[in-house]
């Protein structure tokens, strides 16, 4: 017998005893759940935590998509459209829940998942949310998976961050590269795990954190300081993470390459159990029982600490849930099956649970009605076994009758995104009721009575990308005909940065798609104001009013590959267009029938990715607003620069910062936003006196960056478009 199997065994005897009284409990009490475990010895109840407001005050208001349905059953709404890719539950205080999002950092509620709020994530320098976790004791306490995603300007900051006031504020405590890979790690995973026995009146001293073919690392100090344990090399992806229930020293992983245990605190790692062959793709571990998931076999549980294993059942599993307090309660998550849930241990099962989605908006189909996929959590309460949250297909649900049904519970979690350029929302010019988003993956949502509702409005999407038509179904720019009552829409589709141009006559009832046009980058969509007929769109232009569209001659600037990015509103006659490499800037005074060379830079007006910085002035046409190159603010008057010094103002570069975004009131040229590119700090600066002093007016706005953003015209209110929802600033004349 090998020295390692001996030490093996050696450590499975230990866990059977340290088990052993807890497996002589009948089934009977096991039922009992919580009323068996409340008769053993305990520490005394900690005081529920963390239910105080801490936000500061401000005037940022989130505006939800929400259904006329909605609207008329008194419904905040939420769409709950980004995917999540973890999600923790105080065990303290269960009504404390936190989700980490995929690109827009931490959620939290504060009432059992009825409804939800983004938490302000100041010092969270990097958004790609990973895992998380929350103290057993302290709800306050949460421990932050980040990734800097596409980012590479932040890639300095990923790794471990720690909030000691549910989210609002955040201490990067482990720097380190967390090898995301979007191909294998878009999933739900577990990898920050607390030593349930290293906990105290104030806090869970010891955590471990596992990043997949990289390393474990250790805390001794309730995670502010960090050592490595053990090398992950070769385990592609990392599942959970999970510590024995009440012997200090043991740790068990879940990964492609199995199921692992450290008898050592993380030290070293070895195979354990005889499951299946195949990735184990999540473990719930209990003092009763350890379960783990073998992907699409099934569902098999251990009764010693892990050594042997049976089939509770076979299944095309994807995750399983334990709740902690009533270990008999077991949701089972399938690739493609709804979750089936058991409440005694696998006797029984509930095979048909009910969802009840949101009403509106498209959200009654077979797919999002589903909790199923790797993109899936559960956190049932530790106090009821009946209630219990969950996220699934970018919704998130809640049970109260042990999972024969879940409705949607998604309020407050405003997810819809037009991020991806200024040109995402579309203001109607003879309606200040009349707005449209266009949403990077949901496609079109528009209101007719001033955001009380939404109607979504994508229909031929589907059928446009499943025949190669599209790339995607997002939409991504657009504009409303200035015309009273007007119902043409011209909007670009497709995937990011290849999309095509699509009309509609019946405010996106029904959309044609323009002939003869390959896929291009369509940022810029704009309606001449005073010639409805005009359209320009970025290589495009259209003078039918966007049912046909040719392609602008650049003339000499052609192999430039430039194309419109901004038009004059006063002036609409004159467009601006801005070279592939982002250094030119061209300008026609006729509507893009002749180009000259307005300015060429040695810099490039995009630091981070294609998407420039620019906006021309609404009265001025020889003025237009960019960045310089240290990526600060910067005006150009068609004779020299002139940099406005917010970059400054903001902090300078650090943590990967530039000003992303500028927009200019159309009603008052001297009244300027610049939105900082940087997470984590402030990131919206207002001038009044046409960018010489500057002010501060993130306020109680989430600090996610700046990405897309436009003044109303009927308003002057500034709107922000984000994958955390529309965010909408009041006007300085209010």
């Amino acid at each position: 017998m090998t020295r390692m199997h001996a030490c093996r065994r050696a450590w499975l005897r230990r866990c059977r005893d340290a088990i052993r009284p807890i497996l002589l409990i009948s089934s009977a009490q096991l039922l009992g759940g919580a009323a068996t475990l409340a008769q053993q010895p305990a520490k005394p109840a900690p005081q529920p935590q963390f239910v105080e407001k801490t936000e500061p005050s401000g005037r940022w208001r989130p505006l939800a998509i929400r259904s006329e349905e909605e609207y008329k059953l008194g419904l905040k709404g939420g769409e709950a459209e980004q995917h999540l890719h973890g999600m923790a539950r105080s065990e303290a205080n269960p009504d404390v829940i936190y989700l980490s999002h995929d690109v827009g950092g931490v959620w939290r509620s504060r009432n059992g998942g009825e409804t939800w709020e983004k938490a302000l994530d100041r010092g969270l320098f990097v958004r790609a949310g990973l895992s998380i976790e929350v103290d057993p004791v302290n709800p306050a306490i949460v421990l932050f998976e980040a990734d800097n995603a596409w980012d590479w300007l932040a890639s300095g900051y990923e790794g471990i961050f720690r909030s000691t006031n549910g989210g609002d504020d955040w201490r990067l405590v482990l720097q380190t590269d967390t090898h995301y890979d979007s191909s294998n790690h878009r999933m739900y995973r577990h990898n920050i795990a607390y030593d349930p026995a290293s906990a105290s009146n104030d806090r869970a001293e010891r955590w471990y954190v596992a990043f997949p073919d990289h390393e474990i690392f250790r805390s001794e100090d309730g995670g502010l300081s960090w050592t490595p344990a053990c090398s992950l090399a070769g385990h592609k992806t990392v599942y959970a993470l999970y510590a024995h229930p009440s012997d200090g020293r043991t740790l068990y992983l879940a990964s492609t390459s199995g199921l692992f245990v450290s008898p050592d605190q993380g030290r070293s790692i070895m195979p354990l159990g005889d499951l299946p062959a195949g990735p184990v793709s999540s473990i719930a571990v209990h003092p009763a029982a350890v379960y783990a998931t073998v992907l699409d076999n099934g569902l098999y549980r251990s009764r010693d600490a892990g050594g042997t294993f049976s089939l509770v059942r076979a299944f095309d599993a994807a995750r399983v849930f334990v709740n902690p307090g009533y270990p008999e309660t077991v949701y089972l998550v399938g690739l493609e099956s709804n979750t089936i849930i058991t409440h005694d241990g696998g006797h029984k099962w509930i095979t048909n649970p009910r969802t009840k989605p949101a009403p509106g908006l498209g959200r009654e189909g077979p797919w999002k009605s589903k909790i199923a996929g790797q993109i899936t959590g559960i956190a049932p309460n530790p106090k009821d076994a009946e209630e219990a949250v969950a996220f699934s297909r970018a919704t998130l649900w809640k049970t109260v009758d042990g999972g024969r049904v879940f409705r949607d519970s998604s309020s407050g979690f405003n997810g819809y995104a037009w991020s991806w350029w200024n040109c995402g929302v579309a203001f109607d010019q003879c309606d200040r009721d009349r707005f449209a988003f266009f949403n990077c993956d949901v496609g079109m949502t528009i209101t007719n009575n001033g955001g009380l509702w939404f109607e979504r409005r994508n229909e031929q999407a589907w059928d446009w990308y499943s025949r190669g038509v599209s790339g995607w179904m997002g939409a991504y720019a657009g504009a409303i005909q200035p015309v009273r009552r007007s119902g043409r829409i011209v909007a670009s589709i497709g995937d990011y940065f290849a999309t095509k141009l699509m009309c509609s006559a019946d405010e996106g009832k029904r959309w044609t798609m323009p002939a003869e046009q390959g896929f291009q980058h369509n940022l810029f969509i704009s309606y001449h104001s005073k010639e409805p007929r005009v359209v320009y769109a970025g290589k495009m232009i259209s003078a039918d009013g966007g049912a046909t569209f040719h392609e602008v001659d650049f003339g000499a600037f052609g192999d430039l590959r430039p194309a419109i990015l901004g038009m004059c509103r006063a002036r609409p006659d004159t467009v601006y267009a801005m070279s592939e490499d982002r250094h030119t800037i061209l300008r026609s005074d006729d509507r893009g029938r002749k180009w000259r060379k307005y300015v060429h830079a040695s810099w490039s007006f995009a630091l981070l990715d294609p998407l420039p910085t620019f906006a021309p002035d609404p009265v001025d046409p020889d003025r237009i607003f960019t960045i310089d190159g240290q990526g600060d603010l910067a005006a150009y008057d068609g004779k020299s620069w002139r940099s406005g010094g917010v970059l400054g103002l903001a902090g300078g570069t650090e943590y990967g910062n530039f000003v992303r975004t500028v927009a200019v009131d159309p009603s008052d040229n001297r009244v300027i936003y610049a939105g900082m590119h940087a997470t984590g700090v402030s990131c919206v600066w207002r001038s009044m006196d046409g960018g010489f002093a500057w002010s501060d007016i993130t306020e109680n706005l989430p600090r996610e960056g700046m990405s897309a953003m436009a003044v109303n015209p009927h308003t002057g209110e500034l709107f922000k478009g984000s994958a955390i929802g529309t965010w909408i600033y009041p006007s300085p004349k209010s």
